[in-house]
């Protein structure tokens, strides 16, 4: 029996999900969820496998995990997770990479047409059955500047511009891409940011 342990701070719901998806697997899979790191005692010593997002561990997890070889973060990230000085050298540890760039470039274009268009002012006026012409602004003609180029900020640029926008990207690692007017050093963070709608 091979040992997994899931630590999200999610609704019950999504958490069960995981939970189910990852013993369909193999009958040899125990599985236990918890919902934050502070509840990890019962099972963090018997754990081979941990799956979770980086920002919601901590050292005292590593500290007790005597068994584990493999650390599967689900976000393209890993900080929170190599960062924590217990971590046993020898663990194996992955994240998932590529699977965001679409929904993340898509909740970064809600937001900022929800800026654009005042969302929040119009919900509120709205629940209060209130008629106020509002501006209509555009992201048409306006400059986005998306700071640090992965693989999410390549989703997100040709989307920006097919709504015309003009999209500058800072990069430690500047580079012609799809989708970017121009792509800057860091080291003009402060300059491109300022031409930033």
């Amino acid at each position: 029996m091979t040992n997994v342990l899931i630590v999200l701070t999610l609704p019950e719901p999504i958490c069960n999900r995981y939970r189910d998806r990852i013993a369909a697997v193999s009958p040899s899979l125990r599985v236990d969820v918890v919902d934050h790191h502070s509840k990890v005692d019962a099972y963090i010593r018997d754990a081979e496998i941990l799956v979770t997002f980086g920002p919601m561990m901590s050292n005292n997890v590593f500290k007790q995990a005597n068994n584990l070889k493999w650390v599967q973060a689900l976000g393209s990230g890993v900080d929170g997770i190599v960062d924590q000085p217990a971590l046993p050298p020898e663990t194996v540890v992955t994240n998932i990479k590529g699977i965001h760039g679409a929904p993340v470039a898509e909740a970064a274009l809600m937001a900022m047409l929800a800026m654009a268009r005042d969302l929040p002012r119009s919900l509120r006026l709205q629940k209060e059955h209130k008629w106020e012409r509002l501006p209509a602004r555009t992201l048409d003609g306006k400059t986005c500047v998306i700071v640090g180029v992965g693989l999410i900020a390549e989703a997100l640029a040709p989307r920006c511009k097919a709504l015309g926008m003009k999209v500058v990207g800072v990069s430690g690692t500047p580079r012609d891409l799809p989708g970017f007017d121009r792509m800057e050093p860091r080291a003009r963070l402060l300059e491109a940011i300022a031409e930033a709608d």
